[in-house]
C-alpha cells in the first residue's frame, strides 16, 4: 500500500519514486484488487478524515497534469497576469501555457506541448524582474502550505576572476 502523509517538495521516498514510475509508463507493480491498492491521504488534523484513492483512479486523475510544473518567484510577490507575461517572454512556448494560482505564491503551469515542458528543465536558471524562478515537477501530493525550499540551483558569474581560482571538479560543491 502506498501511504502519503504531508509530503514536501524535497522528499524523494521510495513510494514517490514508485508512483512516478507508474505514472510515466502507465504500468502498475502490484498484485490484487485495485480496491486493496491505492493511496491514503492523511493530513493528520482532527478535522480531516483519511481518504482512500484507488491507484487506477489516481493515475487517471494525474494524467492531465503530466506536462505541468510548480513554480515560485523567490523574494517577490507577483500577480497571475504579470507572471504570465513574464513567462511567455522568457520561455516563448510553442504551444499553449495555462497558469493556475496556488496558495503561498506558488503557481502551477500546464503545457500543451511536451517540448515546452522539457525546455523549462533543460534551460535556465530562469529570472523574472531580477528574481529567481524556482521550477519543480508537478506531483499529486504537493501542498503549498507545507512546502519548504531547502536548496536552489543558481548560476553565479564573477567577472574578472583569475584562472587560478577556477575549479573544474564538482567535488567541493
Amino acid at each position: 500500500m502506498l501511504g502519503v502523509k504531508g509530503l514536501r517538495s524535497e522528499s524523494s521516498s521510495e513510494e514517490d519514486d514508485e508512483l512516478s514510475a507508474q505514472e510515466s509508463d502507465g504500468e502498475t507493480n502490484h498484485s490484487g484488487d485495485d480496491d486493496e491498492e491505492g493511496v491514503y491521504v492523511d493530513r493528520t488534523t482532527p478535522l480531516c478524515q483519511k481518504i482512500h484513492v484507488p491507484l487506477k483512479e489516481l493515475q487517471s486523475a494525474c494524467k492531465p497534469w503530466k506536462n505541468s510544473v510548480i513554480i515560485k518567484l523567490l523574494g517577490k510577490r507577483v500577480g497571475l497576469c504579470f507572471l504570465q507575461l513574464g513567462l511567455e517572454k522568457i520561455w516563448n512556448p510553442l504551444g499553449d501555457m495555462e497558469i493556475i494560482d496556488l496558495e503561498c505564491d506558488y503557481f502551477l503551469v500546464r503545457f500543451s506541448n511536451p517540448s515546452d515542458y522539457d525546455m523549462v528543465f533543460q534551460g535556465g536558471p530562469w529570472m523574472i524582474i531580477r528574481h529567481y524562478l524556482v521550477v519543480q515537477r508537478w506531483k499529486p501530493c504537493f501542498f503549498p502550505l507545507e512546502d519548504e525550499l531547502k536548496r536552489v540551483a543558481v548560476w553565479v558569474r564573477i567577472p574578472g576572476l583569475p584562472l587560478a581560482y577556477w575549479e573544474l571538479s564538482r567535488e567541493n560543491y
